[in-house]
């Protein structure tokens, strides 16, 4: 992404106003960027119901099982 200041005043009144523009050099892989930080702040702020749930609750499964078991258990249940 790339900024650019096209204009910058200060009005009548005192404010200031700032006219800026914004190019996106490749913008299916910035828009991908985007939705991905978008996603992370969303979990963030909102975790989803089930993971708050499964959260508080004991796994199904004992410790000594692979990760790849943890998944597909998960999954089935």
């Amino acid at each position: 992404m790339q900024f650019r200041v096209l204009n910058r005043e200060i009005e009548d009144d005192g404010s200031l106003n700032i006219n800026v523009e914004v190019k996106f050099q490749a913008p299916l892989a910035e828009a991908r960027q985007q939705a991905l930080a978008f996603t992370n702040i969303l979990g963030k702020l909102a975790p989803v119901e089930g993971a708050a749930k499964a959260s508080g609750q004991p796994g199904l499964l004992p410790d000594n099982v692979t990760p790849l078991q943890k998944l597909m258990g998960k999954i089935q249940a």
